[in-house]
């Protein structure tokens, strides 16, 4: 490839399962296997991060941000890595609805995305027992951003491969018939 420039894409998850001790899980949970492989499925946004980066940057064209990759610093964890979602050109958000709040993490990045106007794109996993969030609501207006609802954690690596790259395409799609040339077009419904 002649240009060195590649896209940016700055993966926002939970973080931190892959630390957990199963053992102890296990332990705590042996009679109830249901339990142990909700809480797994729960912890896995580290492994699900590293494969999706792994495969966006298999593409050649793309530079991925996982929070997992940074090395120490002068500067905090935060100035760290809101900065390099400063630096992105796409947020990849993987989200699910176990819990009623999302992160702290990841409500700062999603905020900061807003501020400066990042594109970003939205993935939810839907567990079918649980209500969708308040967040996930929130996108859903008809001037909302249209997200993807998946079913199992290992769509996010597939999925959100697919929503970069189709993204991607799809602005330099528009670039070249004239949607951003001033006037923007009107598209049919």
């Amino acid at each position: 490839m002649k240009n060195e420039e590649k896209i940016k894409v700055f993966i926002s998850s939970k973080c931190g399962g892959e630390r957990l001790n199963f053992d102890k899980l296990v332990e705590e949970e042996l009679n109830d296997k249901k339990a142990i492989a909700n809480k797994a499925t729960k912890t896995s946004y580290d492994l699900v991060r590293r494969a999706l980066k792994i495969s966006l940057e298999n593409t050649g064209f793309i530079k991925t941000y996982i929070f997992e990759d940074d090395t120490a610093s002068t500067s905090s964890s935060r100035e760290d890595y809101l900065y390099k979602l400063d630096q992105s050109d796409i947020c990849l958000f993987l989200i699910d609805n176990f819990g009623k709040d999302i992160p702290p993490g990841v409500l700062t990045e999603y905020n900061r995305a807003q501020q400066t106007n990042k594109k970003s794109i939205y993935l939810f996993l839907n567990h079918p027992n649980y209500e969708e969030t308040i967040f996930q609501k929130n996108l859903t207006s008809a001037d909302g951003i249209h997200y993807f609802p998946i079913n199992d954690i290992r769509e996010f690596i597939d999925k959100g491969y697919e929503a970069v790259i189709d993204d991607i395409i799809e602005k330099y799609q528009k670039y070249c018939r004239g949607y951003f040339d001033g006037e923007q077009k009107e598209t049919s419904v």
